[in-house]
């Protein structure tokens, strides 16, 4: 929000369209909320929204969003003013202009009318007289008195409330002039100061602040600082499991300048980040990366191999380069920044389909685990088997089927072979052979995968286990379907259909490896001449695609092919345009590209 704030005056407050209505809306926006009448807060909110005294404030989103922004600041700016305040229970306790705090925050956020602050506070309202008749006037007596105190229209305003009205405004109106996309950086004397005044505040601000300054200067989403919420110190560890409490510390910081509170998130600038560093000690410091490291592996999920992760970590992957960077330099848990760089190297490679960048992010990883000594041989092997599904991706068959071969190694000397991380591992490397045409040595590695899962599924329903029983019977399917090996056994349609008839029983749709099984299951329905069924398959993965990988995207593509070339093999005229359709999405996807 632009401009200077208008000095305060009694025409300002009370003039049509004026700072009064504004906050009356509010008020109105929150009765709605108490009575739980959804229709009228989203009326309310467009109208706070739409309101002059608000006019620039807030993001540049629809209506009620922004109604919601404008309503979040004002509730803040004057719950931060009644927080210093004595308690006021009585009538002659505290000054007018206190009293006005007191009774606009409880109208603000409770949706109160006069009438209801009378019955909220009876010792510092009373009401006199006595008797039915009588009673009432005298209830009306002290609601006229509350309306006096708070400069509402219709009755003559109480000039000793002028400080608490005045302070009122200036307060508010300071709330929703912090900026939303863009900060201003602080003048290093003004950081300083505000740097000492966060020494006598909650200890949660400047422990946030600090762990901010060692991340990106970007929007971090507050949803991620409640779900890593065990990653960060006490006291903000308790904090940010409370969303409102955390959106009030936000809000503290904010007011003074230190951070930027947008809608659902938090931004630190770059200047507010060095001046953070600047002040810390190395001991500090390394402190500070520590907390960022244990916080982003807290918040971020680790399956990004997965689509459902894959929003979270679109918002959090510059926080964690920036962090890790710091690590590097200062050496601090070296472990925890190898394996988020794992992670982001499948989230580069299976949702940005960026091999090239998946390789130079493992890369880092297994440097960063040789610096911490391998603490862990099987992340260090699973590390290994992601560098090779990348190199896989970029094509490069040789060295992806040499590097895989290292983590089988690795992970036989940690676990032994009667272990699914071994039977897992054996199952990639089948995949990198029978990408490279070496389809005897696929199909031995797949069995043997298989015969391993079978026997420890037997043994235990553990998730891990089925998932990597699945993704074997899965692969192992995909070998035996490949038309281009010449050593094709007769019944390998069939025990392909078999595979995946047993995947498909421990898989339900949108979980990980489904749009492959269901995928294959067509293939080999349509290889049997079950045209209509194979069909059905494809239509549900084009279905699956379009929604969690994007149109364009190279899984959509091959989608729409498989559902061409079953169409045409029904002479259905449709496949014309879904070949159409599958050229297009290929076209904008573009030559560089590799498949999934």
């Amino acid at each position: 929000m632009s401009g200077e704030v208008r000095p305060f005056s009694q025409d300002v407050w009370f003039k049509e369209g004026g700072f009064l209505d504004a906050l009356l809306l509010v008020r109105e926006v929150m009765r709605a909320r108490a009575e739980g009448d959804a229709a009228q807060e989203r009326r309310a909110l467009r109208d706070v929204a739409a309101h002059a005294a608000f006019a620039g404030a807030g993001p540049a989103a629809e209506a009620v969003a922004r109604g919601k922004w404008i309503t979040e600041r004002v509730l803040s700016a004057v719950g931060r003013l009644r927080v210093g305040l004595p308690a006021l229970a009585t009538e002659a306790e505290g000054e007018s202009a206190d009293k006005v705090v007191v009774l606009w925050e409880s109208a603000l956020s409770e949706g109160r009318s006069p009438g209801q602050l009378v019955a909220c506070f009876p010792r510092m309202f009373p009401v006199r007289d006595s008797g039915s008749r009588r009673y009432d006037r005298g209830k009306t007596a002290a609601a006229m008195r509350v309306r006096g105190t708070m400069w509402l229209r219709g009755n003559r305003e109480l000039k000793r409330a002028w400080p608490g009205i005045e302070r009122l405004y200036y307060e508010v109106m300071n709330a929703v002039r912090i900026p939303v996309a863009s900060q201003t950086p602080l003048a290093e004397p003004a950081f300083a100061y505000e740097w000492d005044r966060l020494s006598s505040r909650p200890s949660e601000e400047r422990q946030l602040l600090t762990v901010l300054g060692f991340l990106a200067p970007r929007p971090l989403p507050l949803v991620l600082l409640v779900t890593g919420w065990e990653g960060l110190p006490s006291p903000l560890r308790r904090v940010v499991r409370d969303p409102a409490a955390v959106r009030q510390t936000v809000d503290d910081l904010a007011v003074r300048g230190l951070v930027v509170a947008g809608v659902d998130g938090v931004t630190c600038a770059e200047a507010v980040q060095d001046a953070v560093r600047r002040t810390l000690d190395d001991r500090s410091a390394r402190s500070a990366v520590a907390f960022a490291l244990r916080f982003l592996r807290a918040a971020l999920p680790p399956d990004t191999h997965f689509h459902g992760s894959w929003a979270v970590w679109q918002e959090g992957l510059a926080h964690l380069e920036a962090a890790i960077g710091h690590a590097d330099v200062l050496g601090v848990r070296l472990e925890d920044a190898a394996y988020l760089l794992d992670r982001a190297s499948v989230y580069r490679r299976e949702a940005e389909s960026d091999a090239s960048t998946a390789i130079e992010t493992s890369q880092r990883a297994l440097a960063l685990a040789d610096r911490a000594g391998r603490p862990d041989p099987i992340e260090y092997a699973i590390y290994l088997g992601n560098q090779a599904m990348a190199l896989r991706a970029d094509r490069q068959l040789g060295q992806a089927v040499a590097v895989m071969r290292q983590s089988l190694e690795v992970t036989r000397a940690s676990v032994g072979t009667d272990h699914e991380e071994y039977a897992g591992s054996l199952n990639i490397l089948g995949s990198m052979l029978e990408s490279w045409k070496r389809y005897e040595e696929a199909e031995a590695a797949h069995r043997e995968a298989l015969s391993i899962m079978r026997g420890l599924a037997s043994r235990s329903s553990d998730s891990a286990v089925v998932q990597t029983l699945v993704e074997v019977l899965n692969d192992y399917a995909a070998c035996l379907l490949r038309e281009d090996n010449p050593a094709r056994p007769p019944d390998a349609d069939q025990r392909a259909a078999d595979l995946l008839q047993e995947a498909s029983a421990l898989t339900r749709p949108g979980e990980h490896g489904w749009r492959q099984i269901t995928a294959n299951t067509g293939h080999a329905l349509a290889r049997a001449g079950r045209l209509q069924e194979a069909e059905s398959r494809f239509r549900e993965v084009v279905r699956y695609c379009e929604e969690h990988h994007g149109d364009p995207s190279y899984e959509l593509y091959a989608a729409l092919r498989d559902l061409a070339d079953v169409l045409h093999e029904r002479d259905d005229p449709e496949a014309e345009q879904v070949y159409l359709r599958a050229h297009e999405v290929d076209d904008a996807v573009g030559p560089d590209t590799p498949p999934p």
